[in-house]
């Protein structure tokens, strides 16, 4: 994963996910209790949906890539005056995009682990909810450790700024 996303990349997709699932889970309210397993619904909805997520990821991740290679080559062709070679998919992008989707789909196994333990769905939910919090906040210590910035600082950002992300998607329909 280290060699295909560079750290930016990697807390990027960590981040798209939690939000996403966070986003979901944060308007389940609605919908828990109207059936008996509502709570395994709402996890099977959230793995599902950063499951689709990570998949658009990745081919978002496949089609940027392409663009860069042929960005390069057109560069090239025109300062030696040469034809431009379309751009092709390397196995690099593919793996590339593996590691993109992974990302989006693992940052949904917070959310498992509180409807796995517990029956009341809707303790398990904010103890979920809870622990993507906390994980907007560790995701923003570490890239305040490769951004060179006060960690704590922002781990505390990114967990205002997931927030209200989460906030105006849930406002907006989201």
């Amino acid at each position: 994963m280290h060699r295909y996303l560079d750290p930016g990349e990697r807390l990027g997709e960590i981040i798209f996910g939690l939000i996403m699932v966070l986003t979901f889970t944060s308007t389940a309210r609605v919908t828990l209790g109207e059936s008996e397993n509502s709570a395994n619904e709402l996890l099977i909805a959230a793995l599902g949906c950063n499951i689709a997520w990570g998949i658009i990821d990745g081919g978002m991740y496949l089609m940027s890539a392409m663009l860069d290679r042929a960005r390069e080559a057109r560069e090239r062709a025109t300062s030696r005056h040469a034809a431009v070679a379309p751009a092709k998919v390397h196995v690099d992008d593919i793996k590339g995009a593996m590691a993109c989707c992974w990302l989006v789909i693992a940052s949904t196994f917070p959310v498992a682990i509180p409807f796995m333990i517990f029956d009341d769905a809707y303790f398990a939910l904010r103890l979920s909810n809870g622990l993507l919090v906390a994980m907007l906040f560790v995701v923003g210590v570490q890239w305040g450790t490769h951004a060179n910035v006060d960690k704590w600082r922002a781990g505390a950002a990114f967990t205002v700024i997931g927030l209200i992300l989460v906030a105006i998607a849930i406002a907006l329909g989201g």
